[in-house]
């Protein structure tokens, strides 16, 4: 359960950037050191839980922040899309498989490719609408501490199959907006 000051912090940054939720409590972060919020619960009742890391090392103007880009997500139903392109797509390979053998494989592939690529468009613009609903700055510090570090060895082939796009683009699509 949160503390009574981190329930008031919680609820100014929903309260400062509209997001429909509610607070559903605080998950331990700190060995990890994992900085984040997370949305849970079907799309008509939210529940915002925030890592306790998040809440020592983030400053109110950071957990508006990052409480834009949930609502931007929120709004964009990214989670549910998520879901959804999960099930279809291993829908899609059983019965390829099942029927067209290597072609069902490789149209699967094609599929993955395609909703991996919306996916990460559709994060970026969730990223957008966060930039402006909030400060930029605030927004650009947490994706940069929070988020996974940028890495030197994720290759063009990691990057093109992955749901959420790298931390450089996403940045870099923030600070151009």
């Amino acid at each position: 359960m949160p503390t009574d000051r981190q329930r008031h912090r919680l609820e100014g940054a929903l309260e400062a950037t509209d997001l429909e939720a509610s607070i559903g409590g605080i998950l331990p972060g700190l060995e990890s050191q994992t900085a984040a919020l997370y949305l849970q619960g079907p799309f008509w009742n939210r529940q915002l839980y925030a890592t306790d890391y998040a809440l020592q090392t983030c400053s109110d103007a950071e957990l508006e922040a990052r409480c834009a880009r949930e609502a931007g997500s929120h709004k964009l139903r990214i989670r549910e899309l998520r879901a959804i392109t999960a099930g279809i797509l291993l829908a899609s390979t059983i019965v390829g498989l099942s029927v067209f053998g290597l072609l069902g494989l490789l149209g699967a592939l094609a599929c993955w490719l395609a909703f991996s690529w919306w996916l990460r468009r559709r994060t970026l613009v969730a990223d957008r609408e966060a930039s402006r609903r909030t400060a930029t700055e605030p927004l650009l510090e947490t994706y940069e501490t929070a988020e996974n570090p940028p890495s030197e060895d994720s290759g063009r082939i990691r990057s093109l199959f992955s749901l959420t796009p790298p931390v450089e683009r996403r940045l870099e699509a923030v600070k151009t907006d």
